[in-house]
């Protein structure tokens, strides 16, 4: 027997116990309100006294001597930013790259709405990447009296777009060495921009027309550079129109030819930009003959009547990156966003007009533009 206690079993114990708590309890009680605050320190707080009420003062110790242990861990975990939680529980992002957040001298933690800007901020930086818009416009409007500004206007307002421009000063090149002063004053300063290609307009009629009067048409082009002394006045690629859609190895040929003769011409680099136009869906053979081939050229109303068919299945699974879609007639009050989508579908380079001529800037594109990047 200690003095102290009792032979009787529990009865002594429990005696001493209330006397211990008696001097413990005002330490730990302030203790505890201190972090009432938490709802981690109220609960055992509030287990504390009920189980003291039941009478079960053991109990009530070692609950007592376990919360006052867990209580500062609680309060540091509550304290860790969520950022450092994911990545302390093994929650990691691939190039999600952890952030340390600065405070203030007077200990001001980072305010919510400055902590979501900055975690948006990497999620896009870091995991996505920003679509580049590929638009290409058929500007057959002869150059005077500020008839291609608006184009420059567009150009020069979406430095993020790439624009490549098809000019066509006479059916072609025409018929002389150059083209007038005005092409000469006007196709340098389009061709300026960082963002623009600039190609130009030869006729096929569906493979049919001579190759010799083709290729005559792409060297008068391929001369512009040399033959006005101005290495900037240039396109620097040919728009091959009229191409045929069917089969047939002649035809192929014919196209391979061509496009050859455009690669390998040192006056339509860097680019040397090939752009065939079936304006439909052509044989698959013809895919790899061009950087470009223009899968759809019609009005709206039968894109919409070609959509719902099964014309555009045929290049399922194929780079859209090779393909371009113009549409033009397309009437106001037209959901521009919901067709953007569907002539993504389908190609990678567009033009949506409301015109139904390529002879004056279409205002349509200064709307359709921003929906494409």
């Amino acid at each position: 027997m200690r003095d102290g206690w009792t032979a009787t079993p529990g009865v002594g114990k429990q005696l001493s116990v209330h006397q211990l708590l008696e001097s413990f309890t005002f330490v730990s009680f302030d203790l505890l309100r201190s972090f009432s605050s938490h709802s981690f320190g109220l609960s055992c707080f509030t287990l504390f006294v009920l189980t003291m009420f039941l009478g079960n003062t053991s109990h009530a110790l070692l609950g007592l001597l376990g919360c006052l242990a867990l209580l500062p861990q609680q309060t540091y975990t509550a304290s860790i930013p969520s950022e450092d939680r994911l990545f302390r529980f093994g929650r990691v992002y691939q190039g999600l790259h952890h952030i340390s957040h600065s405070h203030s001298d007077s200990g001001d933690a980072l305010t919510p709405s400055k902590r979501t800007a900055e975690s948006s901020s990497v999620d896009v930086a870091t995991n996505t990447a920003p679509e580049t818009a590929n638009v290409i416009i058929p500007a057959y409007a002869y150059p005077s009296g500020g008839a291609w500004t608006p184009l420059e206007s567009l150009i020069t307002a979406h430095p993020d777009v790439h624009f490549t421009v098809i000019i066509n000063p006479d059916s072609g090149p025409g018929a002389n060495s150059l083209p007038d002063e005005n092409f000469r004053a006007a196709v340098p300063k389009l061709a300026a921009h960082d963002n623009a290609r600039v190609i130009g307009y030869v006729s096929t009629v569906r493979g049919n027309r001579a190759t010799s009067d083709v290729e005559e048409e792409i060297k008068r082009y391929a001369g512009w550079p040399s033959a006005s002394g101005d290495k900037a006045f240039a396109v620097n690629g040919i728009f091959l129109d009229e191409a045929p859609t069917g089969d047939g190895g002649a035809a192929v040929s014919y196209f391979q030819q061509l496009a050859s003769l455009i690669k390998q011409s040192e006056g339509l680099g860097p680019d040397n930009y090939v752009v065939t136009n079936p304006g439909a869906v052509p044989d698959a053979a013809y895919f790899g003959l061009a950087d470009s081939t223009v899968i759809f050229e019609s009005p709206y109303s039968e894109f919409q009547n070609i959509l719902s068919s099964d014309m555009f299945n045929t290049i399922k699974g194929t780079d859209l990156s090779k393909f371009s879609s113009i549409v033009y007639s397309i009437p106001e009050g037209t959901d521009l966003q919901g067709l953007v989508s569907q002539v993504k579908s389908i190609s990678s380079q567009h033009y949506l007009g409301g015109l139904d001529t390529y002879m004056s800037y279409d205002p349509l594109l200064t709307r359709v533009v921003p929906l494409l990047g």
